[in-house]
C-alpha cells in the first residue's frame, strides 16, 4: 500500500473542470469485500449545508449506486500517467459480473473506513449527506434529454449524491 497524507482544503490546487470533465476519475464505494468502482466525468466541488462537499452523478442502473446507497460512503480517485487508461475499463465493465480490481491490478485501500483506489495520486473521501434522483421532468433543457436520456437510455437517469469531504489525500 502507498502512503497518503491528509491535505487541508486551502492547499488544494486542482481544477475540477479538468479533473472531472477532461481526465475523469474513479468513484469507489462499498464496505469490506463488497467494493466497486466506476468511471465518472461529472462532478462538482463546493460548499453546501455549511460543509465542504463533492457532488457526483451516478446512473440508476450502475452497481456502484447500489453500494453508495448501502454503505453511505464514497471516494473519488484521480490518476496520472499510464493508469488513466484503466478508466475506460472501469467504465465498460460491470462490477456485478466481475471483480474489476482483481482484473485491473488496482488495489483498494481504506481511510477512516472509506474505500479508495490505492494506486491513485489524489483522492477525496466522503460520507454521504444527501441524494436525490434527477427526473426527466425536472430537466429544463430539452437538449439534455435528447442527448442523454433517449433511445436505450430512456428512463435511465442519474441520482445526484452530495458527500461531505472527510479528507483530501495526496500520495
Amino acid at each position: 500500500m502507498h502512503t497518503f497524507q491528509d491535505m487541508p482544503a486551502e492547499l488544494i490546487e486542482r481544477d475540477p473542470f479538468t479533473d472531472f470533465g477532461v481526465d475523469g476519475a474513479l468513484l469507489t464505494s462499498g464496505v469490506g469485500e463488497r467494493v466497486n468502482a466506476m468511471t465518472i466525468t461529472w462532478g462538482t466541488m463546493g460548499v453546501l449545508f455549511n460543509m465542504n462537499v463533492v457532488t457526483v452523478f451516478v446512473e440508476d442502473s450502475r452497481y456502484t449506486k447500489e453500494l453508495m446507497d448501502w454503505s453511505g460512503v464514497f471516494s473519488i480517485s484521480f490518476f496520472e500517467g499510464k493508469q488513466k487508461s484503466l478508466l475506460k475499463y472501469f467504465d465498460k465493465v460491470s462490477g456485478r459480473r466481475e471483480n474489476k480490481f482483481a482484473t485491473s491490478g488496482l488495489t483498494v485501500n481504506e481511510h477512516k473506513g472509506i474505500p479508495f483506489v490505492d494506486d491513485c495520486s489524489f483522492a477525496i473521501v466522503c460520507r454521504l449527506v444527501c441524494r436525490t434522483k434527477i427526473k426527466e421532468e425536472d430537466i429544463i433543457d430539452s437538449d439534455v434529454i435528447a442527448k442523454l436520456y433517449s433511445g436505450d437510455n430512456k428512463g435511465n437517469t442519474h441520482t445526484m449524491y452530495v458527500g461531505e469531504i472527510v479528507d483530501f489525500l495526496a500520495r
